[in-house]
């Protein structure tokens, strides 16, 4: 089953890759004022969101291992379902200095699985 899970993995850290690069030499100011900017971000908290949903249903002992997994999996759930109550401010933390510590720790995980 850890071959299956590769692929959330992954596209955690893929999704977490283009969150750096659309928010690099951005400021907080710059991202409020751009909803194309917004947008890229909140996706992929979406796709981060939805792998570890999927993680957490192939193996939930690798899912309790992942920091604050189930408080992403319900972020994901407030952009998806209650985009109209977004705090902009609370999705730049989260890209600026929180996503750091899951993508650590996801790439100890894909160093485990293989």
């Amino acid at each position: 089953m850890a071959h299956d899970i590769r692929t959330p993995v992954l596209d955690i850290l893929n999704s977490a890759d283009i969150i750096a690069r659309a928010l690099q030499e951005h400021t907080l100011e710059e991202y409020l004022g751009d909803v194309f900017l917004r947008s890229v971000v909140e996706r992929q908290f979406i796709t981060i969101g939805e792998a570890l949903s999927r993680i957490r249903r192939m193996d939930s002992s690798i899912f309790d291992t992942i920091p604050n997994a189930p408080a992403i999996v319900a972020f994901r759930n407030v952009l998806v379902h209650g985009y109209d109550a977004i705090d902009d401010e609370i999705v730049w933390i989260a890209a600026t200095t929180r996503l750091k510590t899951l993508t650590d720790t996801l790439r100890w995980l894909m160093h485990q699985l293989t």
